[in-house]
């Protein structure tokens, strides 16, 4: 659990989801699940969760998880946000790319651009295969005239599918800042991050999208159904 969720997962966290976790078990893997196991899993404390996984958080420390590289070539035209943005009206958001490959990141496979409103929570999202810089700027644009209010700001990670020359002239032509997280800080983009599960996990979950013809199956459901 721990390599997969990686080794800063709070406890807290852990802890909420851990009844999905029992339903996926049941499901997933050919055991019976001891009951009075499940009994004491469901009963168990963050902090007790988080001394039995102590062994484990401090040998996957030192790794590097998720497909995000960072851009280095141009961070210096992007501040860094320190904190929060205490924003009074929509407008601000926060960017970020969800990954479609299955447990494997080998090749290519689709991605979800999830743009989310820090004020209002509103939330837009666009497939795209791969995560080309020009195609992530595209469905950028097709998100920023989609919305019912007009973009001020966005802030990303350090991924140089967002941090890239692309990227930059397009924030200049429209006028928008654009700021960037501190690197292997999810909590600085909280507000996306949260998003990515409640609007994009919980409804694909972790299936492999390797086909290009599956993307504008999914950007027909983020426009109509899921919208």
């Amino acid at each position: 659990m721990v390599a997969r969720l990686g080794p800063h997962v709070r406890p807290e966290r852990l802890k909420a989801s851990l009844d999905l976790w029992l339903l996926a078990l049941k499901k997933h893997f050919p055991f019976d699940l001891d009951e009075q196991i499940e009994n004491d899993l469901r009963k168990i404390s963050p902090s007790t969760i988080d001394r039995r996984l102590a062994a484990k958080k401090k040998r996957f420390k030192k790794k590097i998880y998720g497909s995000t590289k960072p851009g280095l070539l141009l961070r210096h035209q992007f501040p860094i946000r320190t904190e929060f943005w205490n924003v009074q009206t929509p407008s601000f958001v926060e960017i970020d790319l969800v990954t479609h490959c299955g447990f494997s990141a080998a090749g290519e496979y689709a991605y979800t651009l999830n743009v989310t409103d820090i004020f209002s929570q509103w939330v837009e999202r666009r497939a795209v295969f791969g995560k080309g810089e020009r195609g992530v700027r595209a469905a950028l644009d097709d998100i920023r005239q989609a919305m019912p209010f007009t973009l001020i700001a966005i802030d990303s990670d350090n991924g140089s599918e967002f941090i890239n020359e692309h990227l930059l002239r397009y924030c200049k032509k429209y006028t928008l800042g654009f700021t960037r997280s501190r690197p292997y800080k999810k909590d600085d983009n909280a507000h996306v991050e949260q998003k990515n599960f409640t609007h994009v996990r919980k409804i694909f979950g972790h299936s492999r999208f390797d086909h290009p013809k599956i993307i504008p199956v999914i950007n027909e459901l983020y426009a109509g159904e899921l919208r």
